[in-house]
């Protein structure tokens, strides 16, 4: 049987009490070395790279929209500015996606030949307020003046 007085138990003696203390110090340094020595410490994973701008986001959104409802009868020609609160973004858990944030629309405007209808002007904004979940009251329809 190992004495107390020999190795560690006499270590633990010397410090009366602060050898808890000091060797949870001395482990979470240890973490934060091996956390640093991996290379990936502060790194943005490979997605995150290819994420688009702000701009990007809403430039791709109008495009959609545009689209979308150009194929609803009588709209025709449409052009569409969206307002974003943020783009779209991915959640990680170190460095694996768990999944993605879609961008959130503040407001949306929007001009197109048929804007001067009133039964246009519902259906576009109907469609508008269902495809981004945002109030009726943000999104504006008028006809397309060139």
């Amino acid at each position: 049987m190992i004495s107390e007085d020999k190795g560690f138990g006499r270590f633990m003696k010397a410090l009366k009490g602060k050898g808890v203390l000091i060797i949870m110090l001395v482990f979470g340094a240890v973490l934060l070395i091996a956390g640093g020595a991996s290379g990936r410490g502060n790194q943005v994973p490979a997605e995150e790279d290819a994420a688009e701008t702000l701009e990007e986001c809403r430039d791709r959104l109008e495009g959609e929209l545009e689209a979308t409802l150009s194929r609803i009868d009588g709209v025709g020609v449409c052009r569409v500015t969206i307002v974003l609160l943020r783009g779209e973004r991915a959640v990680y858990s170190g460095s694996q996606l768990l999944y993605r944030e879609p961008a959130v629309v503040s407001a949306v405007s929007v001009s197109c030949e048929g804007g001067g209808y009133s039964a246009v002007r519902k259906e576009v904004s109907e469609t508008v307020s269902s495809l981004y979940s945002i109030g009726s009251n943000r999104v504006s329809v008028h006809k397309l003046t060139e």
